[in-house]
């Protein structure tokens, strides 16, 4: 069943963004989900600006970003232009990489 609530969570990654969506996203994830199997609750997701990120259903965090494929765009767009190239950027208290992880992408050597 986790098989089809990921293929409904990649479309819903490629839809424009709707207002409940992430609502309607946790409403399927309890119907398709054992949430007590780790296997069922961890997926690899590709993210909108193409990376790709591990995400938990059951962490409020995590799920706005499984159900949309995005997390705080604006501010990580904000940042990176702020960086230079060969900069040091320290992301403490980074949880699973929301932000380190593009930043690190861009900046890439």
């Amino acid at each position: 069943m986790h098989q089809l609530r990921n293929s409904i969570a990649y479309l819903s990654r490629s839809t424009p963004y709707f207002r409940g969506k992430r609502h309607l996203g946790n409403v399927i994830s309890h119907l398709l989900t054992n949430f007590n199997n780790n296997q069922e609750c961890i997926s690899k997701v590709k993210m909108r600006d193409g990376t790709s990120m591990r995400l938990d259903v059951r962490s409020r965090t995590e799920q706005w970003s499984y159900w949309t494929g995005a997390y705080d765009n604006d501010i990580i767009s904000r940042l990176s232009n702020c960086l230079k190239e060969k900069c040091i950027v320290f992301d403490v208290g980074a949880n699973i990489g929301f932000y380190s992880v593009p930043l690190g992408r861009t900046y890439k050597h």
